[in-house]
């Protein structure tokens, strides 16, 4: 059976609107999905930085030195994978 006209143009129509439809939610979605991006690597990045203030914390005890030097450790940790995981 042959299509006529106004089916056809039916056809097109609901077709660019579903073409739009698609655009629009992808271009909405843009931002959302950036964020989640920038969300989950401060999300690692801070409990890294978490865990080895908190090694660096005990290994300062352990030896005797004062509390504020193991702030070095999270930094140097977290300058260390910054450094390395990003640099492609």
């Amino acid at each position: 059976m042959v299509k006529t006209t106004d089916e056809h143009t039916e056809d097109s129509s609901q077709r660019e609107e579903t073409v739009y439809k698609y655009v629009w939610r992808k271009l909405l979605n843009l931002p959302i999905d950036i964020f989640r991006g920038v969300a989950r690597d401060l999300i690692g990045i801070s409990l890294i930085f978490l865990a080895t203030t908190g090694i660096a914390a005990g290994i300062c005890l352990y030896n005797g030195i004062p509390l504020v030097y193991s702030w070095i450790g999270g930094f140097l940790a977290v300058g260390l994978i910054v450094a390395f995981y990003y640099y492609e």
